[in-house]
């Protein structure tokens, strides 16, 4: 099992840390299984058609709640959706 932790000092990341247990110790444990459900996140930023930053994030589902918003772009070949009134 890897476990993936960031270390603050004074509200600012100063560190992070990955570790490895293995399952024949943790397996059915709370460090396994922490109870409660949570949301998973995979976001790629681009500059253009090149990726410049990947992220896989975890949040506890009982502790937060996402919200995004995408702009949308009115694309060619493609008719606007929203016309001028």
């Amino acid at each position: 099992m890897r476990t993936s932790y960031r270390f603050f000092a004074d509200n600012e990341p100063v560190m992070l840390s990955t570790s490895f247990e293995p399952l024949a110790i943790t397996g059915g444990t709370p460090v396994e299984q922490p109870g409660v459900p949570v949301l998973v996140i995979e976001r790629t930023y681009y500059v253009q058609d090149r990726p410049v930053e990947t992220a896989g994030i975890v949040v506890s589902s009982d502790r937060y709640v996402p919200s995004y918003r995408l702009p949308i772009t009115n694309r060619p070949g493609h008719s606007d959706p929203t016309p001028d009134a």
